[in-house]
């Protein structure tokens, strides 16, 4: 059996999409892994087999053939001959190397299989093309010069509430003490392997990137596992931060990216918030950490550089422990000072950050006013 997905009629755009050959004797989980390609990979022309000898014969009629995608047990050393300029990848229920092939797991969600055979093209022939999106995204940051503002945990909210709502998020917590490590699984990889790429020479970073991304089980937002030490850090300058934050726009495939910063003030904590379309500033009503706010906004005063910084920022008034607007925040006339369009209430979600997680749904109502300022920049 052979289907061609044509999509756009038009020869131009025939011309300008590329080629996936895809293999398997079983037919109908053939047709569903193949209708998800056609509606989410519409730029790949896509013809698939059910048997073995019609895909040789195509194969040797055919030429640029991109990528060609078989069950284990139709792979032979002629498949390997006649598709030898191809990305070359087999299914496999026991994941056991194949020479000659990459190989990825064959019962999986059809979702991450798409993106793992995407991936794997992208890393051979050194270009992001085939995995980049459509997306406009936007990069949002979460910072506070005070510490204990709830900062992480408003951020992972936000994260986990926009992915419920159908919104590709990442996730980039860049602090230099990563405080999600025992809430995030962290795998092999993840921003260790991203830094490195930026360093090395010719390394494309786009793909690293995406290599190293992890889904968050729970509400579905991407991320990246922290550092492997924090001694990484040193080494990561103000122009490395302005790259990662450029390769993540350029993929144009998040619609949003949410950057949890440390508190405090430096180079590469300026320079993220230059590079931000909207600064979200948790706040709460304590002398220390309204001290603190107030510090950190006359600066405008001093430094006419900061000034875009400042004209970025968003307080959000952080009940979530209890407290109210408070006396602190009322007496110092913040609410005059920094825009604000939110107020978070108390919330059991919020208790642990492992709650906030699976409750996506339950705080969107408290999160929506950040969206809709989001949508405006």
């Amino acid at each position: 059996m052979r289907q061609r997905m044509t999509g756009n009629e038009r020869e131009e755009n025939l011309m300008a999409r590329r080629k996936m050959v895809m293999a398997d004797g079983d037919e109908l989980y053939l047709l569903n892994i193949s209708n998800y390609i056609m509606e989410k990979a519409p730029q790949w022309e896509l013809n698939i087999f059910t048997k073995v000898e019609k895909l040789i014969k195509y194969l040797e009629n055919s030429d640029n053939i991109d990528i060609l995608v078989v069950d284990e047990s139709f792979v032979n050393h002629e498949l390997e001959v006649l598709a030898k300029n191809t990305v070359r990848i087999v299914w496999s229920g026991s994941m056991a190397p194949v020479k000659g092939f990459e190989t990825i797991r064959k019962y999986q969600k059809t979702e991450n299989m798409l993106r793992e055979i995407l991936l794997k093209y992208s890393e051979r022939v050194g270009s992001t093309e085939s995995i980049q999106g459509s997306s406009r995204t936007k990069v949002s940051v979460f910072y506070s010069p005070a510490g204990g503002s709830g900062k992480t945990t408003l951020s992972l909210a936000m994260a986990s509430a926009g992915a419920k709502k159908g919104f590709c998020i990442l996730y980039l917590n860049l602090e230099e003490i990563d405080s999600v490590k025992d809430v995030l699984t962290s795998a092999s990889g993840g921003l260790s392997d991203v830094f490195l790429a930026l360093k090395t020479k010719g390394m494309n970073v786009g793909i690293k990137l995406e290599t190293c991304v992890e889904k968050e089980g729970n509400s579905g937002f991407f991320y990246l596992s922290g550092v492997e030490s924090i001694s990484e850090y040193e080494e990561i300058t103000k122009e490395d931060i302005q790259k990662l934050i450029q390769v993540v726009r350029g993929l144009s495939k998040y619609d949003l990216v949410i950057i949890d910063i440390t508190s405090g003030f430096s180079d590469r904590i300026k320079t993220v918030l230059e590079c931000a379309d909207i600064i979200f500033m948790p706040v709460i009503s304590t002398e220390n950490a309204v001290a603190k706010v107030n510090r950190f906004l006359n600066e405008e005063n001093i430094h006419e550089g900061y000034h875009s910084i400042i004209n970025k920022l968003n307080m959000v008034v952080n009940c979530s422990n209890g407290s109210n607007v408070g006396k602190e925040i009322i007496d110092n006339n913040l609410l005059a000072k920094v825009k604000c369009n939110s107020i978070v209430p108390s919330l059991p979600s919020f208790v642990r950050r492992a709650n906030v997680l699976r409750s996506g749904e339950a705080v969107w109502p408290v999160l929506e006013p950040l969206f809709q300022l989001i949508s405006q920049v």
